[in-house]
């Protein structure tokens, strides 16, 4: 006996159904999950090692490495008469007063006041140093003498000294002021200073002091 034809449907359509329930595929589901924040301390600033600089240490130092009394603390003066031919140098703010001197010669002298606190030293310390910048050897305590003479700059009594090197002369003044010193210095060929002595020693002893 066959079976109804319902049935008959039922097996057949069975199978196929079967199918299509497993081609169905799961659904894939996805979570969002915010990033954990960094917990490290933060970096703290870089310390330098360096030592900070003291603004006294080398507050007034000269090109020469001496101790230099600055302008408002320096006695005020007027220096004597100045040759038309001479130029005043502005930019040497190290000096009191400085001056260009054209020689015969076609060479350049320089001429230069400067003021230091104490004696730099001494006399023999002052006269060695522009020695030594002239190419000449240093001298003793018992050559000094001889090799310094008075010389008056504003009343004050100073001390001149004259040296000849093998290119360039020096000829220097040492003028003890109160706690100060105070230098007048030429540094030029021989030839230039022969030219310009009597106006260099009428400079110095011409200067005075106001106070």
């Amino acid at each position: 006996m066959l079976p109804s034809r319902p049935l008959l449907l039922s097996l057949c359509l069975a199978p196929v159904l079967f199918l299509l329930g497993c081609d169905e595929k799961p659904k894939v589901v996805t979570y969002s999950v915010p990033k954990e924040k960094s917990t490290s301390a933060p970096t703290a600033p870089a310390i330098s090692s360096a030592p900070m600089a003291d603004a006294n240490s080398s507050a007034a130092m000269s090109a020469a490495g001496l101790p230099q009394v600055s302008s408002a603390a320096a006695a005020q003066f007027s220096p004597g008469p100045v040759p038309a031919h001479w130029r005043a140098d502005t930019d040497k703010p190290m000096r009191q007063g400085s001056w260009s001197i054209p020689g015969p010669d076609g060479s350049t002298a320089d001429w230069s006041i400067t003021v230091f606190p104490g004696d730099v030293g001494g006399d023999l310390a002052n006269v060695n140093r522009w020695r030594g910048q002239i190419q000449l050897g240093p001298i003793s305590a018992a050559e000094l003498p001889a090799a310094l003479q008075p010389i008056s700059v504003g009343g004050i009594p100073g001390k001149a000294v004259l040296l000849p090197g093998p290119t360039q002369t020096v000829y220097g003044i040492i003028l003890p002021r109160g706690p100060e010193t105070w230098f007048f210095k030429f540094t030029g060929t021989a030839a230039t200073f022969s030219s310009e002595k009597s106006s260099l020693q009428s400079f110095a002893e011409g200067t005075t002091f106001s106070n």
